[in-house]
């Protein structure tokens, strides 16, 4: 059976294309093109912003398509949110959890010994921990809080069960604060990359300070799919099903 590729239009949504045709998202990443927090721009506008142009990066995208995404192999938008919900723990949160530790220390390091030379390590070294402040909370609400809930409303549909009650008067409520902090979290990510003159190391960088700043590519394209699956796949399918089980209620 052959590819079932999507026909991309200028008109679509970045964030639409990236939920249907997954392969599509190393385009995104390579291109710099936000597929997540402000992916909900029609792919002409987010194109022209970007300098780039709408037929090349169309013809980029289709061909992507010919090949296996080596991220999310899953069809993530028909999986079982439970699913989705332990897949983004074990691979994004456990990714973010130890990157944060492991870069954080290495950034200690060059910013002490590289600092007077290059001060934007010690204002990245600020900011990374501020990020990572952040990011333990925020994944620390969704492991504790939102996720059970997601999975809980998901068992009680199935069972043909009530509504379990939830820690808040509805899902809206803490889905739009993780958007939110999303946002946030792209807001600094992207002051990292503008301080670090887009985590280009410069010449008498030493083993360290080049592989902090690799750390710091894979890191922000690893958070760049974490929040995708977030924010166009779990959260609004949860929400969806809330408001199937409120209406049936």
């Amino acid at each position: 059976m052959g590819v079932v590729m999507m026909n991309i239009e200028p008109g679509a949504e970045v964030r639409a294309i990236a939920v249907e045709a997954p392969s599509t998202i190393k385009v995104f990443e390579r291109l710099g093109i936000d597929y997540c927090c402000g992916g909900r721009k029609p792919l002409q506008e987010a194109c022209k912003n970007a300098g780039l142009n709408i037929t090349l990066v169309i013809t980029q995208l289709m061909f992507a398509q010919k090949s296996v995404h080596p991220f999310s192999p899953k069809d993530w938008d028909h999986m079982p949110l439970a699913i989705l919900c332990t897949h983004i723990v074990r691979q994004h949160h456990q990714f973010t959890h130890h990157e944060l530790e492991r870069l954080g220390q290495m950034l200690q390091k060059v910013a002490e010994k590289h600092g007077k030379m290059h001060p934007e390590l010690v204002m990245i070294r600020s900011m990374f921990a501020e990020l990572g402040a952040e990011m333990h909370l925020h994944m620390q609400k969704e492991e504790q809080v939102l996720f059970p809930y997601i999975e809980a409303i998901e068992n009680s549909h199935n069972s043909g069960k009530d509504r379990p009650q939830p820690p808040f008067m509805a899902i809206e409520e803490p889905v739009n604060r993780m958007m939110l902090e999303h946002v946030e979290a792209g807001a600094l990510l992207h002051q990292l990359r503008s301080l670090s003159n887009d985590f280009q190391p410069p010449k008498d960088a030493c083993p360290t300070f080049r592989g902090v700043y690799q750390g710091l590519i894979e890191f922000e394209a690893d958070l760049h799919l974490h929040i995708h699956l977030e924010n166009n796949i779990l959260f609004p399918r949860a929400l969806e099903l809330e408001k199937k089980m409120l209406q049936a209620a």
